[in-house]
């Protein structure tokens, strides 16, 4: 049992290990995911910054420098495949706009540079909408977000509808006209995604599906493999017992039939007649028993290998019922007990092997006996219900609990007192029953109550006199 113990603590432990290390791998997964995704919503924005400052000089610089070239709309629109060289060119761009201030002498030109600096000027929310939308669809991002610009940590009146500063200001954001040298610039994009967490939810599905599954299966694994365990201890304990009880079984037989035969070598014995008779008879009555036991083991396996063949035929279950009780009468009226009948059944006909359905009759009437403690009282009944013909053997005996009712039809099971098996036999009759009643279409149930007895229905389709 010790060892079962540590198998089964090495198991839990094992387990719970894989689940944490699962658990840790979700964990590193969520990580990476949102590293990744505030990587590219930086990385996106901080372009679209610098777009924006790029197409605003090259527009200033159109107006103000003669030697700049007439932008295109081409021109106007970063491309995605931007070189170095191409970088470096813009930002030469950004400088020169800073220095117009000093190239451009005419006091007309001067305000008017001043006026196309101010943020209503320099900021078009069609295009950061149009930019950022690019953007994120180049780099797999959510399409349904919020932006807004803000200057000295105030919003200004350039936000989307739905955007809500307190979020915002929790997420991304990213400078705007970063080379304005006098003063420095305090304007910045702001943008947040309402459904970030979804989104990067939906990214680990795979990873989290995968690592459900499998945990699942573990845990799965883990329980079938410890029931398993329990089961086939179990399952060897009662085959252990059943051993010893039918050592036990035989033990009796064998010993009454050594001390007959050794009784039959006396001089005295065999002189007389009677006495010869009733040993004779004694050998044979064990003998009966012994093989009678063995039949049973052997029918059992027959079932197991789905080997029985039922030799069926058309017969009044009633019949069988009475053979049963007088198979059975000299033990009960010996215990001073005895049977009361009431077949109420209006079709009795069925179509059934009478021994098979005979070997079940008496293993329920013989337990009714065997567990009732003190002159058994057994009814046999029967009565139509539908289209079933049902069969009743109740006793008034020590009856079973909820527990041992979920067991009794089980093979090698038998019902205890304390903690002792008072009761003889191998634990097999029952389980007979249940597979022969199987075999014939039919069912066996049993309602119980600790000290009040015990009721076992059997139901079987009855075959009407027209159609036999």
């Amino acid at each position: 049992m010790k060892s079962y113990r540590r198998f089964f603590l090495l198991i839990a432990l094992a387990t719970i290990g894989v689940l944490v290390l699962q658990l840790r791998l979700i964990n590193y997964s969520q990580e990476m995911y949102e590293e990744r995704f505030n990587r590219d919503v930086s990385d996106a924005i901080t372009k679209v910054s610098y777009q924006l400052e790029y197409a605003h000089a090259k527009q200033m610089i159109n107006k103000f420098d003669n030697e700049a070239k007439t932008p295109t709309s081409t021109e106007n629109q970063v491309n995605t495949s931007e070189t170095e060289q191409t970088i470096f060119k813009q930002a030469a761009v950004v400088r020169r706009l800073s220095r117009l201030d000093s190239v451009v002498q005419n006091q007309s030109d001067k305000e008017t540079l001043k006026t196309e600096k101010k943020l209503e000027n320099r900021i078009d929310m069609n295009a950061i909408d149009s930019l950022l939308r690019r953007e994120f669809t180049q780099k797999a991002l959510p399409k349904v977000f919020e932006f807004g610009v803000v200057k000295d940590k105030e919003p200004t009146r350039f936000t989307t509808m739905d955007f809500d500063w307190e979020r915002a200001s929790s997420q991304f954001r990213t400078l705007l006209f970063r080379h304005d040298l006098a003063p420095p610039s305090t304007t910045w994009l702001y943008v947040y995604f309402p459904n970030k967490d979804r989104f990067v939810l939906r990214r680990l599905l795979i990873v989290l599906g995968l690592s459900l599954l499998l945990m699942g299966v573990l845990v799965y694994a883990m329980l079938y493999t410890i029931s398993q365990l329990i089961k086939q201890k179990q399952i060897s304990n009662i085959k252990t017992d059943f051993i010893n009880n039918m050592t036990h079984e035989f033990k009796t037989p064998i010993a009454t039939i050594s001390l007959a035969v050794d009784a039959l070598s006396n001089e005295q014995i065999t002189s007389n007649p009677e006495r010869v008779g009733y040993y004779a008879n004694l050998i044979r009555q064990e003998n009966r028993r012994m093989n009678a036991q063995v039949e049973q083991v052997l029918r059992l396996a027959l079932l197991d290998k789905k080997a029985v063949q039922l030799d069926k035929e058309v017969i009044d279950i009633h019949q069988i019922l009475h053979k049963a009780i007088d198979h059975l009468r000299l033990q009960v009226e010996t215990r001073g007990g005895g049977f009361s009948t009431e077949f109420k059944a209006k079709y009795s006909m069925v179509e059934v092997d009478p021994e098979q359905m005979l070997t079940v009759f008496v293993n329920l009437i013989d337990n009714a006996n065997k567990y009732s403690p003190d002159e058994p009282k057994i009814g046999v009944r029967s009565y139509n219900k539908g289209n079933q013909l049902v069969i009743e053997v109740s006793d008034k005996g020590i009856g079973m609990t909820k527990d041992m009712i979920s067991k009794v039809f089980d093979r090698f099971f038998r019902q205890t007192t304390g903690d002792l098996h008072d009761i003889k036999g191998h634990g097999l009759g029952l389980s007979y029953a249940r597979e022969i009643i199987t075999l014939h279409q039919g069912e066996i149930d049993v309602n119980s109550k600790p000290n009040e007895g015990s009721v076992f229905s059997i139901s079987l389709p009855y075959i009407e006199e027209d159609d036999v």
